[in-house]
């Protein structure tokens, strides 16, 4: 739930969190990586919606 400019805002704050956990990600316990990587997709999905 967007609103215009705050879209292309959230969209570039979740490409940041996506590079910064490819980064950080391989340190990261499974269960927990599987987690944010659910919680990004959702994002997404509703970025796109």
């Amino acid at each position: 739930r967007f609103a215009g400019n705050d879209r292309a805002g959230a969209a570039r704050a979740l490409a940041t969190a996506e590079t910064h956990y490819a980064k950080i990600g391989e340190a990261l316990p499974a269960p927990i990586k599987a987690r944010r990587l659910v919680m990004m997709k959702a994002a997404r999905t509703r970025l796109t919606e």
